[in-house]
């Protein structure tokens, strides 16, 4: 009995001690899951799971004036992406592999696909495009081999396609990846995300939020390996209302032809609206190259570091003396102060303030300020600028809007500069001398214009008194049907406290420089190169000391038709700045800039009632 009971006793012993192996086992295996293997288990787990991911909408198409030309369009295109998450982590030597075996389908370096991912990354599961435009053969290649690039993915994204390139350029802009200052401006508006595209100039900037749509939601399952187990779209995008902007494409691509070989500006308003119906700057950049990696690595540097500054927007950007354009304020304010138009002022080429002499670039005799503004007698501004004092001309040219932006609807828009007493003296170590005022009378010294705003003051002095907000942006059109939801009004900014019979005097006096005997212009005229009755007014513009190579701007601006009548429902405006060349060139640009627009894009505004459009 008492060796049944030791059997007995001993059985128990043995049970309970297997009983606490098990246990410590399973204790020991617990922890060596939880806490020395914990964190891989967690990144498995992690990374075998479900995860939101955001679809981008189709930026919405963006047409010229005439709804028929596309200036920015979409097109579909391949993407390769990578998420870091997924590529091997701990083991180096496999991840050196992976990236290998990349690159050799990819015809790249581990190096160079590393840095591509470095630069791009956002957070460990935000898709990394690693490269655009992808081929059909080069996602075949991935595909044939998926179980060995964990991680990489396809899929398609829009890809903006801009079909008036470098003509359009400063004006439609272009897009790119958002960067984190964007995002930091933008986030609180929930469509903006690490990742995504934004305008970066131009159009696509300045209506972005309109443009870009609503972004949609992919819901992708993958496993540890970061092969896709499934993905469902929970919410499609939607794409943003197309744009129609104020823009005339053919005349923006026939006024940059005209532009190729120049550095400088050109901009095309109606004169009664304040729309744009072209800009151009030159040089100008390909928007495409900003959709293509390996061109954004080879010509994005030489583009920052080019001494032309292509990606400055001269127009609204640029800063110059006005040169003569300004004698119109100039002209203005004289007869404010009341002095008489038709007074004749004997010039000899020259004329004394206190102990130096101002030289006329000709002896134009006798001149009264229609005549002024024909031959562009420097004599007669230096003389009354004296009696009207700086502070006149100045008021006049604010009156004008200058100094004050004028509200277009681009981005980055500078205004110009008239100096005050203080950044005077603290410039140029003196006070104010009336020589001083007599450069200012001739858009001389340290004055210093847009583009922009020499067009505006010629569309008040066109329209009789009328500063409108210059504008791009026409109509918003429904993305459904392309009815238009939205349409721009012409907006009035001011009505110039200046009486219309000033600004006939001024209007007479433009007049006559393209068909007045000794107009500065008036070649234009003689030689039939102008068939559209235009008035307006050029400028050289001093650059200074630059050297062997140095050359004055040269400017024009003007209006047309030319009518007394005051019939302003077709009048134009356009005004050319050349750097560094010759007026006459600036002249010949804006002469056939009008003959296009009257002959072949819009005869039936042609006021000549016998033309017919040639062919």
């Amino acid at each position: 009995m008492q060796d049944i009971k030791n059997i007995n006793s001993s059985r128990l012993f043995a049970l309970v001690i297997v009983i606490i192996s098990l246990f410590f086992i399973f204790t020991v295996r617990l922890f060596y899951l939880q806490v020395l293997e914990g964190s891989t288990f967690k990144n498995r787990a992690e990374q075998n799971q479900t995860r939101d991911l955001r679809i981008s909408s189709y930026r919405s198409i963006i047409y010229d004036r005439n709804k028929e030309l596309k200036l920015a369009y979409n097109q579909r295109s391949l993407v390769l992406t990578v998420i870091d998450a997924n590529l091997p982590k701990t083991n180096t030597v496999q991840r050196i592999n992976q990236l290998t075996e990349m690159g050799k389908i990819l015809n790249s370096s581990p190096e160079a696909i590393c840095t591509i991912i470095k630069s791009k990354y956002i957070d460990p599961y935000t898709p990394i495009v690693l490269q655009d435009n992808v081929s059909l053969e080069i996602i075949n290649k991935f595909a044939e081999k998926i179980e060995e690039f964990p991680g990489v993915f396809w899929e398609n994204q829009p890809n903006r396609v801009y079909p008036f390139s470098k003509s359009g350029f400063h004006v439609v802009g272009y897009t790119g990846l958002l960067n984190q200052e964007e995002y930091d401006q933008n986030k609180s508006k929930g469509e903006y995300y690490l990742g995504t595209h934004i305008g970066k100039r131009g159009i696509e900037k300045q209506y972005d939020s309109i443009i870009r749509g609503k972004s949609g939601i992919l819901a992708r399952s993958v496993n540890a390996r970061g092969q896709v187990l499934q993905q469902d779209i929970i919410q499609d995008p939607i794409q943003g209302d197309h744009l129609v902007l104020t823009i005339d494409a053919l005349l923006q691509q026939k006024a940059y032809d005209l532009m190729t070989n120049f550095i400088g500006a050109v901009i095309i308003t109606h004169a009664n609206t304040g729309e744009i119906l072209a800009l151009v700057s030159t040089p100008s950049i390909d928007p495409s190259i900003f959709y293509n990696s390996d061109r954004v690595q080879n010509e994005f540097s030489p583009l920052i570091f080019d001494p032309t500054h292509p990606f400055v927007n001269r127009v609204i950007q640029g800063l110059y003396p006005p040169a003569s354009t300004f004698k119109l304020i100039s002209t203005a304010s004289f007869l404010k102060d009341g002095i008489d138009p038709d007074q004749i002022l004997t010039t000899t080429g020259s004329y004394a303030i206190g102990n130096r002499v101002f030289r006329d670039w000709k002896n134009h005799g006798k001149v009264d300020t229609r005549r002024a503004i024909e031959v562009s007698a420097n004599v007669y501004y230096y003389h009354h600028s004296q009696s009207v004092g700086r502070q006149a001309i100045f008021q006049m040219a604010k009156e004008f809007g200058f100094t004050t932006p004028y509200q277009i609807d681009l981005p980055d828009e500078k205004p110009g500069f008239i100096p005050d007493d203080q950044w005077f003296r603290k410039t140029h170590k003196r006070r104010w001398s009336h020589g001083d005022t007599a450069n200012i009378a001739i858009g001389q010294g340290d004055l210093l214009t847009s583009p922009l705003e020499i067009n505006m003051m010629t569309s008040v002095i066109a329209n009789n008194g009328t500063i409108y907000k210059p504008y791009l942006l026409k109509e918003q059109l429904r993305i459904r049907d392309k009815k238009t939801i939205w349409q721009q009004s012409p907006t009035p900014l001011k009505t110039l406290n200046i009486p219309s019979d000033h600004l006939k005097i001024i209007q007479e006096g433009m007049r006559n420089v393209i068909i007045g005997k000794n107009g500065t212009a008036r070649w234009l005229n003689n030689y039939k190169m102008i068939r559209v009755p235009i008035a307006g007014k050029t400028g050289t513009a001093q650059t200074g000391s630059l050297g062997t190579s140095a050359k004055d701007n040269g400017l024009f601006t003007a209006y047309g038709p030319y009518n007394t009548e005051g019939k302003l429902d077709d009048t134009i405006v356009i005004t050319v700045l050349l750097e560094r060349a010759r007026t006459g060139n600036a002249v010949r640009i804006a002469a056939e800039l009008f003959n296009y627009y009257f002959e072949e894009l819009y005869p039936e505004k042609n006021p000549n009632p016998n033309f017919k459009k040639r062919g």
